[in-house]
């Protein structure tokens, strides 16, 4: 479930228009395939997006960890977080950053 959620994640990313390459922006609705698209309550992502690469991280409110990926790479990553703690903008990295301080949880 993990998966298919930042898949949309990485999607929903990939289809922000207008997104500096510097600065994340936080995504709360989008369409995708002319459906909107929200996060869950509770759900924080955020993206970084640049015409020729990307970065997204999720987080839920409650949850230990912030799952990411970006195009530099088919790994899904975490790191962790405090429980309580909302993913904010400096959680995503820049779009020309990897996730090399990240840890592996599997391949997309």
């Amino acid at each position: 479930m993990n998966k298919i959620v930042l898949k949309i994640a990485i999607v929903t990313a990939v289809s922000i228009s207008a997104v500096s390459a510097f600065a994340a922006s936080q995504v709360t609705t989008t369409v995708i395939g002319g459906g909107t698209f929200a996060p869950s309550n509770n759900v924080g992502l955020w993206c970084s997006a640049s015409t020729t690469a990307y970065n997204a991280v999720s987080g839920h409110l409650q949850g230990d960890r912030i799952m990411g990926s970006g195009n530099a790479s088919p790994n899904i990553v975490y790191k962790a977080k405090a429980k309580g703690t909302a993913v904010v903008a400096g959680d995503c990295p820049a779009s020309t950053t990897d996730f090399s301080s990240w840890s592996a949880v599997g391949t997309l």
